[in-house]
This record gives C-alpha cells, sequence and structure tokens, in this order.
C-alpha cells in the first residue's frame, strides 16, 4: 500500500498506509489512514494549537457570553466560536475542509461545569479527501 518514485532526482513517497482505523467499539477495521489525511489532520491540530496559545488566550479571564466589558483578555465561549469559525474558513480557503458552513454550525464552547477556568469548545469537520482517482463514463449514441 503506498508508492515511491523518482521526482527530479528525490524519492517521492505516496499514498502511505499509517494506522489502523477503529470502529465506534474499538474494533480493529480493514480501513486505513492515507499519509495526505494524517498530514493534514496534523496540520489542522496544530492551527487549533496555535490559535490558542497566542493573545488574547494566555492571560485570559474567563467570563460567560451575559457578560457586559470591553476589556480585550476577558474571553467568553462566543469568542472562541467566532475564532474557530474563522480558522474553519481558513481551512477551507486551502481545500481541507469541505461544507464550511455546516461545519462552522457544528462549532460550540461552553464554560466547564466543573472547572471553570476552562471552555470546552467542539468541531465536527468534514475533511476533504485527496483526489486518487477519476472515474469517467463515456458513452455513446448508435
Amino acid at each position: 500500500m503506498g508508492y515511491f518514485k523518482s521526482v527530479a532526482g528525490e524519492l517521492a513517497v505516496g499514498d502511505l498506509a499509517l494506522s489502523r482505523r477503529l470502529n465506534d467499539v474499538g474494533v480493529a477495521t480493514e480501513a486505513w489512514f492515507d499519509s495526505v489525511s494524517m498530514h493534514r489532520r496534523q496540520q489542522k491540530i496544530f492551527d487549533i494549537e496555535n490559535l490558542f496559545k497566542v493573545e488574547p488566550y494566555t492571560r485570559g479571564m474567563v467570563a460567560d457570553d451575559t457578560s457586559v466589558t470591553a476589556k480585550s483578555y476577558v474571553i467568553k465561549p462566543k469568542q472562541v466560536i467566532a475564532d474557530m469559525s474563522a480558522l474553519v474558513d481558513y481551512w477551507g480557503a486551502q481545500g481541507w475542509t469541505k461544507n464550511v458552513d455546516i461545519v462552522k454550525e457544528s462549532i460550540t464552547a461552553e464554560i466547564n461545569a466543573g472547572y471553570n477556568s476552562r471552555i470546552d469548545t467542539e468541531v465536527t469537520d468534514d475533511e476533504a479527501q485527496a483526489l486518487r482517482i477519476i472515474a469517467t463514463l463515456y458513452k455513446f449514441l448508435f
């Protein structure tokens, strides 16, 4: 599963099977992740990490969405949703995410009930897949 070829004198490797997928109950299936999908997921995780490790998140204070303040360091769940939405727009512009509007509708953020210094967020991505096959139905009239 995969290929190697020489491109301009350099070795190119593609479509490697990287890890086995599990079904909803943790049982192995015959499906595999290809290298393009895995690397794109790594990039998206990197993007999320970088989003939340800069100002205003590094020294933010958590407040609920109904709080009235103009302080830039006060982080509300709706700001997290807005920032994640902008990130999803970026992924869509890169061609990494399909159905951007539906993905953005899936974004949620809320203050953690057990630890009120934490905001939990969730997004359900619709990943674009690497083009590997083009199927053509050729028809003609008699």
